[in-house]
């Protein structure tokens, strides 16, 4: 899916779907792998958010009071994970890999 598509995804969902968000992240499962997806490129930029740490490659306030929601409902969905981390990330839905085995 197309970056900026993706953004704005994320955005509707976050603001006007906000209950699918927070009933999808309560079935998510596994736990998050500090694959850098904070650190992404948009316009051959680098956004890296104002707590991550690039030299560690984590976040200073991960499950903390300090961080953000849209960081902790990141991702919310398997659609919602950035292309380039899908196969890093740690987070997993059963509904998702039950229909990528089925797929195969």
């Amino acid at each position: 899916m197309n970056k900026y598509l993706q953004i704005i995804r994320r955005w509707f969902f976050v603001i006007f779907r906000r209950k699918y968000v927070e009933n999808s992240v309560k079935k998510r499962k596994g736990q998050c792998r500090n694959c850098s997806c904070c650190e992404v490129k948009l316009l051959g930029r680098k956004w890296n958010c104002s707590y991550y740490n690039s030299k560690t490659k984590q976040c200073r306030v991960y499950n903390t009071d300090k961080m953000r929601r849209t960081c902790f409902y990141y991702p919310f969905d398997e659609r919602d994970k950035w292309d380039e981390f899908k196969d890093k990330c740690g987070f997993f839905w059963d509904e998702a890999r039950d229909s990528e085995e089925a797929a195969k």
